[in-house]
Order: C-alpha cells, then sequence, then structure tokens
C-alpha cells in the first residue's frame, strides 16, 4: 500500500514538473534511471489514452436517445399481429398470412422496415424492401446496404414458432435489458478502455521496434 502511495505519488510530482517546467528539476533528470523515464512513459500513454477513448465512447453513447429507442422498439412489438403465427420446422418457415409482413421501427417521426416476414421472397429482395432483415421460406437474409448481403439458412431441428404472446414475453426481456444497460455500459467502460488502451501502447512499442530495426539494417 505504502509503496503504492509512493509511486503514485512520483508520477504525479513528475507530471507537475513538466506541465511547470523548473530548471533545477531538468538538471536532474540526466540521473534519473531510464526504467523510471520508461515506466513513466507508459502510464502516461496508458492514461491519455483511456482519457481519449473514454470521452468517445461516452460521447457515442449519449449521441442516441436511449429513452426514445427504447419507446419505438415497443411500439415496433405492440404491432406483431395477434392473428400471425410464424413458425420454422423442418427449416422451412411457414406463417397464417398469405401476404408479407413488415414491422416497422419509427424513429425521429421517420418508419424504417425492420423486419420483414414473405415467405416466398428470394434474398435479394431485401433491397427492395429496405429492411434490416428478411425472413424466407429457407432462411434469413441480413443487409447492411446494397451490395452486403448475407443469407443464413435455417438450422432448427425442433419447431420454432413466434405469436404474439412469445412477441410480449421478449418485449419483458427487452425492459430487463433497458433497465441494466446503463450498468452494462459503465461495466463494458471500465473493463474494455483498459485493455484498448494497453493494445495501443503495445502495437506503438512494434511499430516502433519494427521501424528500428529497419533503420539499423538499411543505415547502419
Amino acid at each position: 500500500m505504502v509503496k503504492g502511495k509512493a509511486v503514485v505519488g512520483s508520477f504525479i510530482h513528475v507530471l507537475v514538473n513538466s506541465f511547470f517546467p523548473k530548471l533545477d528539476y531538468y538538471q536532474k533528470l540526466p540521473k534519473t534511471r531510464f526504467l523510471f523515464s520508461f515506466k513513466y512513459f507508459v502510464a502516461l500513454i496508458f492514461i491519455l489514452n483511456t482519457i481519449l477513448l473514454s470521452i468517445f465512447l461516452i460521447k457515442i453513447a449519449t449521441s442516441f436517445d436511449l429513452k426514445q429507442v427504447q419507446q419505438s422498439l415497443y411500439k415496433s412489438l405492440d404491432s406483431y399481429p395477434a392473428d400471425l403465427t410464424i413458425t420454422i420446422k423442418n427449416n422451412r418457415l411457414m406463417t397464417t398470412y398469405d401476404r408479407p409482413y413488415i414491422m416497422y421501427f419509427n424513429y425521429n417521426g421517420v418508419p424504417h422496415p425492420l423486419i420483414v416476414v414473405d415467405e416466398f421472397a428470394t434474398a435479394e429482395k431485401i433491397n427492395s424492401y429496405e429492411a434490416a432483415i428478411l425472413l424466407t421460406r429457407d432462411g434469413f437474409a441480413v443487409r447492411q446496404n446494397e451490395d452486403n448481403i448475407q443469407f443464413y439458412n435455417y438450422k432448427q431441428n425442433n419447431a420454432v414458432s413466434i405469436s404474439k404472446e412469445g412477441v410480449t414475453k421478449f418485449k419483458k426481456a427487452v425492459t430487463t435489458v433497458f433497465n441494466l444497460l446503463p450498468l452494462l455500459l459503465l461495466l463494458t467502460l471500465i473493463v474494455m478502455v483498459p485493455f484498448v488502451s494497453a493494445a495501443i501502447i503495445v502495437s506503438r512499442f512494434l511499430y516502433l521496434a519494427i521501424v528500428s530495426f529497419f533503420v539499423f539494417l538499411f543505415f547502419r
């Protein structure tokens, strides 16, 4: 504990004198051990990267109105028809509708096709619907853009049925996730940012090592 306080105290002392330089302090630097300077350099980069990454992630998280996203998602789930049942059995999809079903996601007053269920559609038709997901008889397509469509065949041996009751249960699970979301974001920030900062430091040292090697090799 005492050693840890001493390390933190030394770091703060060096940092303060770096921001507010004094002549007598710089006169002592040549006598400083290289290992101490190296540790200070790594710690400083780690802290700066952690601060910058935290600001970046917080900015991204606050750029979305989570309350509006939550309400829009609830409206989408509530719009699921009571007389629609989607069944996937023997790797085939069947519905109780004789027409396509489109679930819209309304954000900022603009409806976006979220999921389309079209038993007789091909994967390419997802561009016509401009939807994120298209469920067809043989599988489902996921659309990132017009040129990037991924299609996945159903691989469910047991029968799966999606009804109004199942969607209501799913909504309750989504509510739980939204309630825990602030805590999950905080934990993600605490866990991910240090690892990313460490990875950036390692990559920079590897880059410097490679560059130094080639400089030594060609210009010695």
